[in-house]
């Protein structure tokens, strides 16, 4: 949200009233998205990328991958690090450190024992790179569905393994980059958010930045494709126990709902080269 925008007592009291009679600003009702758009493999040097624009909120993700070592603590799994930031800099970095909370959580559904190619010896890597170009309300969930899209998109060379005839401890890697028989990452567990924002007395979905502005609490809760919640972040202010399940409940419908209209566009996508500026992985 915004730091520097500021709305006025008329104007808050005029989307408060618009909520409470279900009937929003532009003309959605309190548990409507506006529409939104996925574009994949928007760069060129990543090994999966997208963006995704939900009205004028912006973001787009690169997943970059790797050759290293696994940690002592997972010497059978691969690594995924996560990386926030916003285009132009501008922002808090509590809001930052949220939404890297939030992509880590929808990473650690990822199987990273398939990243680990010989145990406690090599694994990949994945760089995972979110940067915000626009903001018009509902970060939460436009980094959420660009972040699954990248993770869909992105390929990840074949490894074959050589040992060397000399020695058991020597071998070399030789990687296939022929993208036909690249690994590819499920995301069938691979949740999306459903953002909930109180305004009065009422929750709404996908808020824009003038009704962030009215807030007075926020909770984001992470669907998978089986209606399984994954996550539940309650960002600030109170909710009742039984406004929390009605939230999860609607959580439900809606993130299926998010789900097949997401992967209806992935299914359909083309990929495309340089689209975006060259400001990933350099």
């Amino acid at each position: 949200m915004s730091k520097h925008k500021k709305i006025s007592p008329p104007e808050k009291s005029f989307i408060s009233e618009g909520v409470a009679q279900n009937c929003r600003n532009d003309g959605r009702g309190r548990l409507d998205y506006r529409p939104f758009f996925i574009q994949t493999g928007v760069i060129s040097q990543a090994n999966g990328s997208a963006r995704v624009t939900l009205a004028c909120t912006t973001v787009v993700v690169g997943v970059k991958a790797e050759l290293g070592g696994p940690t002592p603590e997972s010497p059978d799994k691969g690594i995924v690090n996560v990386h926030v930031s916003r285009w132009d800099n501008v922002g808090k970095e509590d809001d930052i450190s949220s939404l890297r909370y939030l992509v880590q959580g929808m990473c650690s559904r990822l199987d990273r024992k398939l990243l680990c190619l010989r145990q406690g010896k090599n694994c990949w890597i994945l760089y995972v790179d979110v940067v915000i170009f626009h903001e018009d309300g509902n970060l939460q969930d436009a980094v959420s569905m660009c972040t699954r899209a990248a993770i869909f998109d992105t390929r990840i060379p074949r490894v074959t393994i050589i040992q060397s005839q000399e020695s058991k401890d020597d071998y070399e890697l030789e990687l296939n980059d022929d993208p036909n028989v690249a690994l590819t990452l499920s995301v069938h567990e691979f949740p999306v958010t459903v953002t909930f924002t109180k305004i009065g007395e009422n929750q709404i979905v996908d808020a824009t930045m003038e009704e962030e502005l009215c807030m007075s609490s926020r909770v984001i809760v992470g669907v998978n494709i089986n209606g399984n919640i994954c996550h539940v972040q309650k960002e600030f202010g109170s909710l009742s126990y039984l406004a929390l399940q009605q939230v999860i409940s609607a959580s439900r419908k809606l993130g299926s709902t998010l789900l097949k209209q997401m992967d209806s566009q992935l299914q359909n996508q083309k990929k495309s080269v340089d689209v975006v500026p060259n400001l990933f992985f350099n």
